[in-house]
């Protein structure tokens, strides 16, 4: 599992985000934090993530790939809500006047097997998925 990733922006700054998890292997709670350096001042964003899953099966919980193919964020049950607060620190002072709380709920319809065929964001934005058994 990955606990965390860095990396560097080629305009300057670069980012940091770490990762907690529940005892199943799930993402619980992630914390991004991205800073551009510019001439006058530095910007940070920081991005704070929550997740609630169900208990069926993700649906690539059986992808034969690594985890580093999913960017380190594979889960092993479905997401059924995420909540992302967001605020920007500029040249050290927190704006908390601009940060913004989303959250986004899951909805799922699940095959025989177990594993999600519809999904639901929000009850609006349909998602199906198709599955090919391995032979």
């Amino acid at each position: 599992r990955v606990q965390k990733s860095t990396g560097k922006y080629s305009v300057g700054g670069g980012y940091k985000a770490t990762y907690e998890y529940d005892a199943k292997g799930n993402i619980l709670r992630d914390n991004i934090h991205m800073t551009i350096i510019q001439e006058d001042n530095t910007e940070e964003t920081i991005f704070e993530s929550t997740y609630k899953y169900d208990d069926k099966k993700e649906y690539f919980s059986s992808v034969n790939k690594p985890s580093w193919h999913f960017y380190g964020k594979r889960n092993v049950n479905n997401i059924t809500e995420i909540s992302i607060y967001s605020y920007k620190i500029i040249n050290g002072v927190k704006d908390t006047d601009k940060g913004q709380i989303s959250t986004q709920q899951y909805e799922y319809k699940y095959n025989a097997d177990g594993y999600p065929v519809e999904m639901l964001i929000n009850g609006k934005t349909r998602q199906t998925i198709e599955y090919i058994k391995a032979k």
